[in-house]
């Protein structure tokens, strides 16, 4: 689940649209906000989407990078892009941008050529939440978004809870670079798609213990979930591959079913309510209990 800090004036929420709105029709997007009670706590409000703007120079088919129009917005390393012709749409991902000379390079080539003035559309929005109003968003507080696109598509939901803290693991890259170089060289070259991977890592592992009735946005020394994480990475790299690497799929699935077991019995502390004290329940420390007995 989507963490939102606690008291913080700049919540800064993104979306990446669904495959099922069409990039060139949205002329609008809302958020509201409510608990789950649906009480509206924001009211839907727009969105900031990307403003279209056109190609500054013509783009040959696989060429690896383009060049956008004067006065157009900055993109982001990561920003999907939707680039238009006659020739056929094309959706891309960012993979950096040069704002002096406005140009894009990109994490894959063009299928098409295009000529200057086609159109290039942002396939995300953002907006700056404010959760200051302490008595609104108290923490702990889990609530739903919903996002209403206007022109294309129909209203979509995520949910999220208010923290103090969330988890991001402190040296995951380095830590993993060291445990499993192929794995990250993989996951970083000719494109460094390494954030994504370790985001769905997390919320893999996430999902694998929940039924254990364990939150792992609520651990406190979160390193004890770090090998998890990199074992599920690393799961996905031979996930993959051909038969060639039989043996390295079945060593890390054995090698991820270990490490979600070791979260499972190691002792930690689950601050569920964030007050920084140990409560009754959120301690597993696993003490051995002395019986009488031979």
């Amino acid at each position: 689940m989507k963490q939102l800090q606690y008291n913080l004036a700049t919540n800064a929420l993104r979306l990446e649209f669904p495959p099922e709105w069409d990039g060139k029709l949205l002329t609008g997007l809302t958020i509201g906000i409510a608990d789950l009670d649906a009480t509206a706590l924001l009211a839907p409000t727009a969105a900031t989407l990307y403003a279209e703007t056109t190609l500054g120079a013509d783009a040959a088919r696989y060429a690896g990078a383009i060049f956008l129009a004067p006065g157009a917005t900055a993109l982001s390393k990561g920003d999907p892009i939707l680039i238009c012709g006659v020739a056929g749409d094309e959706v891309h991902r960012v993979k950096a941008y040069d704002a002096a000379t406005r140009e894009v390079k990109l994490e894959s080539i063009l299928d098409n050529a295009h000529d200057a003035t086609e159109k290039v559309y942002g396939l995300f929005a953002t907006y700056t939440l404010d959760t200051t109003t302490v008595a609104t968003w108290t923490l702990a507080l889990p609530v739903v978004y919903t996002w209403t696109p206007t022109g294309t598509g129909i209203p979509i939901t995520e949910m999220a809870r208010v923290s103090k803290s969330a988890l991001d693991i402190a040296g995951l890259r380095r830590d993993f670079e060291d445990k499993f170089p192929r794995a990250c060289n993989a996951f970083t070259s000719p494109v460094d798609k390494f954030d994504r991977m370790a985001a769905m890592a997390e919320r893999e592992v996430e999902r694998a213990i929940i039924n254990e009735k364990l939150d792992i946005q609520r651990v406190v020394d979160q390193s004890i979930l770090a090998d998890a994480i990199m074992a599920q990475m690393a799961w996905y790299w031979v996930l993959q591959s051909d038969d060639d690497m039989k043996e390295e799929r079945e060593v890390m699935a054995a090698e991820l079913a270990k490490q979600i077991k070791g979260v499972l019995t190691l002792p930690l502390w689950e601050d569920a309510d964030q007050d920084g004290t140990v409560d009754d329940g959120e301690d597993t420390s696993h003490e051995h209990e002395f019986e009488r007995g031979w």
